[in-house]
């Protein structure tokens, strides 16, 4: 989408009757946000399980199967795990070279409990945006630029367009006269939907960023690879520089040298000796 040319009107975006374009929260990037966080919910709740079930239960199989091991009765171990409800395996990682198994350590748990809190503040970060975002929009109308903060720039105000970091994030950053200073917003395509058709209301009555390079269409991607693919070859006269026949490519390629030209066209009187017009032996 290259917001220098003709765009259609964005799902996510309205148009009322005095031809203002809103960009609201992109459903796409909620859903992805809802489906991360829920990601980051679920290993934060295998991380508390493991720290309080299966570890705790892990050291007592193990602690167990050791001691039946060191007092030579490992042949019962079988019957002790049956008895519990244990599996009677342990993975090959998990044992020693004698045979005892390596028990999880209070370093082991507090790691789960560890990144059982980063997930959980990642999850957090995500739901204070999604919340943020779902309750703003960015509207531009026919005479100002209405941002997610809910600051109404007049067009006149608007000092700059920032399109750095439009490629390869879709953000643009609007620069903007606020009383004696400055200040930025952003235009945000990815997080709301139409925000490049608000973007293209701002350049249009401020002609901003009519130079800024914007994403290139994919059509034109696929004609750039298409002619690095298959480059350009010179015209042909369809037979080979020195075939028979070609008069022009042949008097190139037979063309005396300039010494030899020049030789040639030597105006030495017949008979001078030394020159190859000289025919008389002399006495």
């Amino acid at each position: 989408m290259n917001p220098e040319n003709s765009l259609t009107e964005a799902a996510g975006s309205s148009a009322d009757a005095a031809g203002a374009v809103t960009a609201r929260v992109s459903r796409r990037w909620l859903l992805r946000m809802v489906l991360v966080a829920l990601a980051g919910t679920a290993f934060a709740g295998w991380c508390l399980v493991d720290a309080k079930v299966a570890y705790p239960r892990f050291n007592l199989r193990a602690a167990e199967h050791n001691r039946l091991l060191l007092a030579r009765e490992g042949d019962r171990w079988s019957e002790v795990a049956a008895r519990n409800g244990w599996r009677t395996e342990f993975r090959k990682e998990d044992r020693n070279p004698d045979g005892t198994i390596v028990l999880k350590t209070p370093l082991d748990i507090g790691c789960q409990y560890v990144m059982m809190v980063l997930c959980l503040g990642a999850v957090a970060a995500i739901a204070l945006r999604v919340l943020q975002a779902t309750g703003r929009s960015m509207r531009a109308d026919d005479t100002a630029f209405h941002t997610i903060d809910g600051v109404t720039v007049p067009y006149g105000d608007v000092l700059g367009l920032d399109f750095s970091r439009w490629q390869r994030k879709s953000i643009v950053t609007v620069r903007y006269r606020d009383g004696a200073g400055t200040r930025t917003t952003r235009i945000d395509d990815w997080v709301y939907q139409g925000g490049e058709d608000v973007l293209r209301e701002i350049r249009k009555h401020t002609g901003l960023g009519q130079d800024s390079p914007g994403r290139p269409a994919p059509e034109s991607r696929a004609s750039a690879a298409e002619a690095e693919a298959h480059p350009a070859r010179p015209a042909s006269t369809g037979r080979p520089a020195d075939a028979p026949g070609n008069p022009t490519d042949a008097a190139t390629a037979t063309a005396p040298p300039a010494a030899e030209s020049a030789a040639a066209r030597d105006p030495s009187p017949v008979g001078v000796p030394g020159t190859a017009a000289n025919t008389d032996p002399g006495p």
